[in-house]
């Protein structure tokens, strides 16, 4: 298993998209999130809202298999289809694609 975390901006003027995935994910298709999250073999997915002055971040972070993001952005099963298409809408990034940069270096850790 391993652990991913990313900050993720959420694009001008789309925050009320963000916070309408999330009342789907934690309601209406609570089911599905879950089944995906079977499938690609997470243990663990948390997100969390960041306000800075600049800009609004999510925050994610993640446990499963070293392949999960792959695995997701390879699927074509419908809700994940649907996932990417939320989550391009409101960060602009495409999970069917490869990270535009390296993984982020994990630095300090405790217990270590």
């Amino acid at each position: 298993m391993a652990v991913n975390a990313m900050a993720l901006p959420i694009l001008p003027g789309k925050i009320e998209a963000w916070q309408q995935y999330n009342s789907q994910v934690n309601g209406p298709r609570r089911s599905e999130f879950e089944d995906m999250m079977q499938r690609h073999g997470y243990t663990r997915w948390l997100v969390w809202h960041q306000k800075t002055p600049q800009s609004d971040l999510m925050i994610v972070f993640q446990e499963g298999p070293v392949s999960g993001r792959e695995s997701i952005g390879k699927s074509d099963h419908p809700f994940d289809m649907w996932l990417k298409e939320q989550v391009k809408d409101f960060t602009g990034l495409d999970l069917s694609q490869p990270p535009p940069g390296p993984a982020p270096d994990l630095v300090m850790q405790y217990p270590g």
